[in-house]
């Protein structure tokens, strides 16, 4: 009862908040009277416009600098994107090339589960190559982001946050919608397999399904991610 009471004067409350700002006009107040970054400031000191809010001139960015700023920072973006899905082909290479050792090891453990052991590695190599891209992108996100000199902080701010958030959705994802929607999906057929290169046949899903595989991806990265992330919080302060 408590909690219905709680929703419906906060919804109440933002209907009479949104009516008193249309009243006095203030939808954009925030967007309007926020200063601006002191680099944008000095990159753009020499060339100002009046605004036609406050009527005072201010540092103005032209259309072609700032376009040219958006390319290079788009292309630095689909740059580190690209590196993801080659680090994910490379890691399907390398599961290529381990089915097939292990397929023929002469220890009897490897060579009865080789297709977890070669899926458990791939995934270890993978985590390791998710931290490593991770690290390097927010550098790389946060010199692209200062190279495109945004307005204000909260212009700075979101466009630093759409950037992690694209990398990290295609960083954290790729290997598992590999797994979910490519794997034994173009393997072929006996007498007629898909190789890749004309050298190693493209590995196909265990036989109860790909299920597995995907929830060892998921299950090992979730795992390794937050002994990460413990070790981030508790042993390196």
């Amino acid at each position: 009862m408590i909690l219905l009471q709680a929703t419906v004067f906060l919804e109440f409350w933002k209907r009479r908040r949104a009516v008193l700002t249309y009243d006095w006009d203030l939808i954009d107040w925030e967007e309007e009277e926020e200063e601006l970054r002191p680099q944008f400031e000095a990159k753009y000191s020499k060339k100002e416009r009046v605004n036609p809010i406050t009527g005072k001139p201010e540092p103005f960015q032209p259309f072609l600098d700032k376009l040219s700023r958006l390319l290079v920072s788009v292309s630095g973006i689909f740059f580190m994107i690209l590196l993801v899905l080659a680090a994910v082909f490379g890691v399907v290479v390398y599961r290529l090339v381990t089915m097939e050792i292990f397929s023929t090891f002469q220890w009897d453990f490897v060579k009865k589960h080789w297709q977890f052991v070669t899926a458990g590695t791939g995934v270890c190599i993978n985590f390791i190559i998710i931290m490593s891209l991770n690290v390097v992108y927010e550098k790389v996100a946060y010199l692209l982001t200062n190279w495109e000199h945004p307005r204000t902080e909260s212009e700075w701010e979101n466009s630093f946050a759409l950037k992690m958030f694209l990398f990290q959705f295609v960083n954290l994802n790729s290997s598992i919608f590999y797994i979910a929607f490519f794997l034994g999906r173009f393997a072929g057929r006996p007498g007629a397999y898909t190789k890749l290169f004309h050298r190693w046949r493209l590995e196909e899903c265990h036989p109860s399904g790909c299920l597995i595989d995907l929830c060892m991806q998921m299950g090992i990265i979730m795992v390794l991610k937050q002994m990460w992330n413990n070790f981030m919080e508790l042993g390196y302060p």
